[in-house]
């Protein structure tokens, strides 16, 4: 029996055994964590290159190496070397780079080329046995399956995020969600909890509770106005200086962050299991154009509606509410949650970034 699935994130490590790939899907059935053991890292050299490294460097060139019937864009025959560990592939191509050499797709982490030789963009389908999640895994795994491309595209579960926070010291107000036309903020403080806004006596309970329900809930995807390099960033330095482990993956690991460029202002991440797409981002590399992309202008574009606080001072203007009005505070923020949801759902931007694979 043929079981379909859509690749959500992709990871791996160096094992002594290999490179391990771990594929984090949605399948027909729900959630599904896919082992892929002893694989290898792999570069390529045009053919009278590889035989200079080899003069150079010896036999710690590569594990192993074959020919191939391929040929690079100067219609040069060219070499596989391949490495058991990426690590080691890493080093190899570093060295052949100061000697003027050109290793050729030395970038491509492993797990990425292991579906680019399969031809899987996200849907895919394989056969075999799913283990039921237990104990040792609460979560259904498979070990080893053969992947082939698949159409398939499942109904991702989408949670739209925005938080609140002071500007001088740093200290988070409130976490809001919007999901399937229901809303939910996490407020820190006291007052009177109604069926949407739920108050705690601490950022750590706050926190704790937001991670608790996305453990109970367990959605696909998050989104957000720039929900990677503020939001969810935010959160984790907060998680940091409160000693709380950010653990956000399906699997309970923590959320990974890393630097894409050296201001120390954009980053990346990766939590097990759960996408995490960024509208602005998203707009940019559709195409959009906008004299601001602030959540304010592009909404009001897009939608003809905006924010509920809109002025010059809106720092100030949201510390005020968090002291006087921390209803109205929530409202304000699980309203921004909701221009993003719809946005999102009316560009279709879910859509397009399954599209791009």
């Amino acid at each position: 029996m043929q079981t379909k699935g859509f690749v959500l994130t992709r990871h791996w490590r160096d094992t002594r055994n290999g490179i391990e790939i771990e594929l984090w899907c949605l399948s027909e059935s729900g959630p599904i964590q896919i082992i892929i053991p002893a694989q290898q890292a792999v570069f390529f050299l045009a053919e009278d290159e590889f035989a200079a490294a080899r003069r150079q460097i010896g036999n710690s060139l590569c594990d192993k190496s074959s020919e191939l019937a391929l040929k690079n864009f100067d219609q040069q025959p060219v070499r596989a070397c391949y490495f058991n560990q990426q690590k080691n592939a890493r080093k190899a191509s570093d060295t052949l780079t100061t000697l003027d050499f050109t290793p050729l797709e030395s970038d491509i982490k492993p797990s990425d080329r292991y579906l680019m030789e399969r031809f899987i963009k996200g849907g895919f389908e394989f056969s075999g046995g799913v283990e039921a999640p237990s104990t040792a895994h609460p979560f259904a795994k498979v070990t080893r399956p053969q992947l082939q491309p698949s159409k398939y595209k499942p109904d991702f579960s989408v949670v739209s995020l925005d938080i609140e926070t002071a500007m001088h010291p740093n200290q988070l107000y409130s976490i809001g969600l919007w999901f399937d036309g229901q809303r939910l903020v996490f407020m820190v403080g006291v007052g009177a909890d109604t069926d949407w806004l739920k108050f705690y006596p601490s950022e750590t309970a706050a926190i704790a509770a937001f991670l608790q329900w996305t453990r109970d809930v367990d959605p696909d995807v998050f989104i957000g106005w720039n929900v990677i390099n503020f939001d969810f960033w935010y959160i984790h330095q907060r998680c940091k200086k409160l000693d709380i482990a950010f653990a956000l993956g399906r699997d309970g690991s923590a959320v990974n962050f890393r630097e894409t460029d050296n201001s120390g202002e954009r980053f990346a991440l990766s939590i097990r299991g759960r996408v995490v797409i960024d509208g602005i981002d998203t707009l940019r590399t559709a195409g959009y154009r906008f004299e601001s992309f602030s959540l304010q202008s592009v909404a009001s574009d897009l939608l003809g509606e905006g924010k509920l606080l809109s002025g010059n001072d809106r720092g100030g203007d949201i510390t005020d509410l968090y002291l006087t009005d921390k209803q109205a505070l929530a409202e304000y923020n699980v309203k921004d949650c909701q221009l993003v949801w719809d946005i999102f759902n009316q560009e279709k931007l879910v859509e397009f970034c399954l599209e791009l694979g």
